[in-house]
């Protein structure tokens, strides 16, 4: 058979085959909106964060994702999504065309078979005949969870005023409130240089702060407790007129 017209025209006629699925008839999601929809930064009700990077031979590609787990595992999409990019990569003058079914993860790594489109070339009274190659590979796969390290000056703590009870420190990083034994643990409670079990009287606490989950350093924060308003406390005032009270 004779090879196919342009190199840019074969490009374009193979790109476009390469948005059909194995039976040819139903578009595959666009490489691009399938790394688009899986990228993601951490979000402030503390759901952990994961690069994902994907390698066959000395080639990468590491992809931010949301997940519940390290357990994560690549779908059939993410698959397709990182062989694209690889035949464009690795291929020359290819395109990838379509993973072959029996696909296979086996631990962090994926057995896989897939077609790249090589050239194309236009048949009288048939149309366009396409020419392929079949691959076989081994995609490997690890799994990070996405940490921020926290240093005092990261975190804002709210202003707290004495109410007679045990106060709950909030800690903020920008606009996030940080959840306790989530996102951080209160290793330790100073006030005046000796150790506290409790945030309560007027006065200043250094409190030490250990961060978890999507954080990670330590911190000592500094926090205020303001004395209270004797007359808010009570509700109410009198007047002395000599007699007892």
């Amino acid at each position: 058979m004779a090879r196919g017209l342009s190199h840019e025209f074969k490009r374009v006629i193979a790109g476009a085959c390469a948005l059909m699925v194995v039976t040819g008839s139903v578009p595959m999601q666009p490489v691009a909106d399938v790394f688009n929809s899986i990228a993601m930064a951490a979000s402030a009700d503390s759901t952990p964060t994961y690069t994902v990077t994907y390698s066959m031979g000395d080639y990468s590609l590491a992809v931010t994702t949301t997940a519940t787990s390290a357990n994560y595992q690549p779908s059939r999409n993410d698959i397709v999504a990182f062989l694209n990019r690889y035949v464009r990569n690795k291929e020359i003058d290819s395109d990838f065309y379509q993973l072959n079914e029996g696909w296979e993860v086996n631990g962090n790594s994926i057995s896989v078979a897939y077609k790249i489109s090589y050239a194309s070339t236009y048949v009288p009274d048939v149309g366009m005949q396409y020419y392929y190659h079949d691959r076989t590979g081994t995609i490997t796969y690890t799994v990070t969870q996405n940490v921020t390290t926290l240093t005092a000056a990261d975190v804002t703590v709210g202003s707290a005023t004495y109410t007679g009870s045990a106060i709950e420190p909030v800690f903020k990083v920008g606009d996030t409130t940080l959840t306790k034994d989530t996102d951080y643990t209160i290793e330790n409670i100073l006030k005046g240089g000796e150790g506290v079990t409790e945030i309560k009287d007027a006065g200043t606490y250094n409190v030490v702060l250990t961060f978890k989950g999507n954080y990670a350093g330590t911190a000592v924060v500094d926090l205020t407790v303001a004395p209270a308003d004797i007359a808010a406390l009570t509700g109410v005032t009198t007047t002395y007129n000599g007699d007892p009270q």
